[in-house]
């Protein structure tokens, strides 16, 4: 089939062993070939499609590289450093970052406008938004992991933040609760059900019938949760890097 003009941009999800790749499409007239990208962004797929294939070549094509999906997928995404008029979610909203260079040494979040003004001098701001970010982390993280807990009759023994490039949270046999400070990032009920994911490893250490039960009761609507984070995972480990 030859195309007078180049189709429009298109996007759709593949689904691999039940998980949504997020995917773009597009054509360009001087390709020769089909060609499959990370998206650097938010960790998707980027198609490049020669002019007059069509778009279910492009779907075989990307069924066909799997494996190298999956090799590559995770390799930490290149992203400018946090500054001053840098795009980043916050609570699953995008928000415009504001580097006041001047005032108190705070952070304020303004909902309505989606911006994120950040205080004192312009030289420690980054450092400033993310230690900020990362103590809010852990006063909403630690409130939900307590009131998981309490749902499932459960005691953790502590709370821990880091920034892993490959998972949001783990729990350990000493009953110690992991996460990576980047939730908050996220909308605060993704951020509440992989809290609930942890907690509920404190009876289940697997991923069982059983385990997902006691995930449901915290958070019936987890399946919708996880979905968002595996489709946006990605944006969120690309932002709010200091160099």
């Amino acid at each position: 089939m030859i195309f007078s003009r180049l189709p429009k941009p298109q996007t759709f999800d593949v689904i691999f062993d039940g998980e949504a790749y997020p995917v773009k499409a597009r054509w360009n007239k001087q390709a020769k070939r089909l060609i499959l990208r990370i998206d650097p962004h938010n960790g998707g797929l980027l198609v490049t499609l020669p002019r007059g294939a069509h778009i279910n070549e492009a779907k075989r094509f990307i069924e066909s590289r799997y494996s190298w999906i999956q090799e590559n997928r995770h390799v930490e995404h290149e992203a400018p450093p946090l500054s001053d008029g840098s795009v980043l979610f916050y609570e699953g909203r995008e928000h415009v970052v504001r580097f006041l260079g001047e005032g108190p040494r705070r952070v304020e979040v303004l909902f309505d406008d989606q911006e994120i003004l950040v205080g004192g001098p312009y030289e420690h701001a980054p450092r400033r938004l993310v230690a900020w970010l990362k103590k809010q982390a852990r006063a909403v993280l630690e409130q939900e992991a307590q009131g998981h807990a309490e749902t499932l009759g459960l005691d953790f023994n502590a709370i821990r933040l880091g920034d892993p490039k490959s998972r949001w949270g783990s729990c350990s046999s000493r009953g110690n609760l992991n996460f990576s400070w980047r939730l908050l990032l996220a909308p605060p009920e993704v951020l509440s059900y992989v809290a609930a994911h942890e907690v509920a490893h404190l009876r289940e250490m697997n991923h069982s019938p059983a385990f997902w039960h006691e995930v449901e009761r915290c958070c019936p609507n987890w399946r919708v949760h996880r979905a968002w984070l595996r489709k946006n995972g990605g944006t969120l480990l690309a932002q709010a890097r200091l160099t």
